[in-house]
């Protein structure tokens, strides 16, 4: 209901609307991926869903999708340079702390020998090319590096935004393939 009165209001101009619905959109947001982290840690026979970092990665994860949706699409409605630098500076900033969360989750100090298992099945093993191919280099440094030089021209910050958008997108599909395959690989017994 708050998502279909945020895009009503949107659609029809009501600017005093939107600023009331923000900090329950927020919330929201915020819930839906608390909810999120709640449901694969109640998965017990997976330890590498477990971890105490992975409402950190979802609240990330969840500014990057939506900064990425939003620049694809300001990019496609030409929205203006002041939602353009926002959403550059917003992006660019998600893209970073996921990272450095993800590096910590798969590179840091592991609970027990199954964690250490699926971290390396993701970053060493069978999800090595899809981890540093597609999260990594494609998800991960293209757009960082576009939005880097999105800051730099502002005469190209919408288009190099919004493909950023898309690649970034698949970056985070990419590393959710990642966690969800590495957790599984894990024998249960």
């Amino acid at each position: 209901l708050i998502e279909a009165a945020w895009f009503g209001a949107a659609l029809f101009g009501f600017s005093t609307v939107l600023r009331l619905l923000l900090i329950p959109v927020v919330l929201f947001g915020a819930a839906a991926a608390g909810y999120t982290a709640f449901l694969f840690g109640q998965a017990e026979g997976r330890d590498f869903w477990q971890s105490p970092l992975l409402l950190p990665i979802l609240l990330a994860q969840t500014v990057l999708a939506g900064a990425a949706a939003l620049s694809l699409l300001s990019w496609i409605l030409s929205a203006g340079s002041t939602i353009y630098t926002m959403l550059t500076i917003v992006l660019f900033s998600a893209i970073g702390v996921h990272v450095l969360l993800v590096l910590v989750e798969v590179f840091g100090a592991h609970t027990n020998s199954h964690v250490a298992a699926a971290a390396h099945s993701i970053s060493r093993g069978t999800l090595r090319r899809v981890f540093w191919g597609l999260f990594f280099l494609v998800g991960t440094v293209v757009p960082a590096v576009m939005l880097g030089v999105a800051l730099l021209v502002p005469v190209a910050q919408a288009a190099l935004a919004g493909m950023a958008g898309i690649f970034a997108l698949v970056g985070l599909f990419a590393y959710e393939h990642c966690f969800v395959t590495a957790g599984q690989i894990v024998p249960l017994s």
